[in-house]
């Protein structure tokens, strides 16, 4: 499987990252394009919510609009027949 997300966390407290599945993709628009600018998981999500504006005031993230997106896994009946070099999706 491909993998476009990182597979944990993006959250770092103590020293040590959060090594928990990602719930939510962070992604910020500015200048009128859009940003992935981490992963949070669902025990770390509210806190990271509430707190985002700080982070952006402290220029530990950049400024703009800051929007959260549910991970959902997809998945297809995706595959190469290499002799043909053809695609079915």
């Amino acid at each position: 499987m491909l993998d476009v997300i990182p597979r944990s966390c993006s959250v770092t407290y103590g020293g040590l990252n959060c090594r928990s599945v990602p719930s939510h993709i962070i992604s910020i628009t500015l200048n009128g394009e859009q940003y992935m600018i981490g992963t949070v998981c669902s025990e770390h999500f509210l806190s990271l919510r509430d707190g985002i504006d700080h982070l952006q005031d402290i220029g530990r993230i950049p400024k703009g609009k800051v929007a959260f997106q549910e991970v959902r896994t997809v998945a297809t009946a995706c595959f190469l027949n290499s002799n043909k070099n053809s695609y079915k999706i």
